[in-house]
């Protein structure tokens, strides 16, 4: 080989040394870029809007457990049974709570209703599991019905991810180490499923569902003047 093709080689063989290096540095630069926004997105703050008055709204009344093991709110003596089958995330489900079921506060107050809650998992699309979770491990720390508000509330607004779900229990006063470990756990999950099977077993295929005193109703838009009838007779 020639003296000027040695040059040539030598010279071809530093540019080529010099564009893998360049590479190198521009690959890892995209690497550390990838990193930097998996971690951003991982570990940003999420937004927990919360209704007005969550924190007021069920002061006074009982938060009690149904004999089943369900959320329950009122007097557990209460004569008068409201038995809801209900999806966070169906928008019916949020239909029934506003105009419905929040309506019945008073008579939850004067001890003649207790309202018992089933969360239904397999309705509503996206996040009705996680809810149906949040629900038992916000009972298990008393405050069933403040979440059960809170994502209700969320409908249309964001998305009930587990990592929403876990600052909101932070953000409303829960044990957020708790609540985190107990979404997750095995029993969590049993509870769930022991509602789909009270759920299926009435032959149920949608929600919301609500029984008064054992009987279904047809128009649950009723509900507050049947218990009226019932008192008042």
């Amino acid at each position: 080989m020639s003296r000027r093709q040695s040059r040539g080689a030598s010279l071809l063989k530093k540019r080529r040394q010099q564009t893998r290096r360049r590479w190198t540095i521009i690959g890892g630069t995209i690497g550390a870029l990838i990193i930097a926004a998996v971690l951003f997105f991982t570990f940003r703050p999420v937004d927990v809007p919360l209704p007005d008055n969550w924190d007021t709204v069920y002061e006074g009344l009982p938060q009690t457990e149904s004999p089943e093991g369900y959320p329950q709110l009122g007097d557990p003596s209460a004569p008068i049974e409201v038995l809801e089958f209900s999806s966070f995330t169906c928008p019916a489900c949020n239909q029934l709570h506003e105009t419905t079921i929040s309506n019945l506060h008073d008579f939850v107050e004067s001890g003649n209703v207790r309202i018992v809650y089933v969360p239904v998992n397999n309705i509503g699309g996206a996040g009705a599991d996680e809810t149906a979770r949040a629900g038992y491990c916000a009972q298990k720390q008393d405050m069933f019905w403040e979440m059960h508000d809170v994502m209700f509330y969320w409908q249309e607004r964001v998305n009930p991810s587990e990592r929403r779900l876990n600052a909101a229990a932070e953000e409303i006063g829960m044990d957020a180490d708790a609540f985190g470990e107990c979404l997750d756990s095995g029993d969590t999950r049993d509870a769930v499923e022991r509602g789909m099977q009270e759920f299926q077993s009435r032959g149920l295929n949608s929600t919301p569902v609500v029984y008064l005193n054992d009987d279904r109703l047809e128009n649950w838009g009723s509900l507050r003047s049947e218990i009226e009838q019932i008192l008042g007779g």
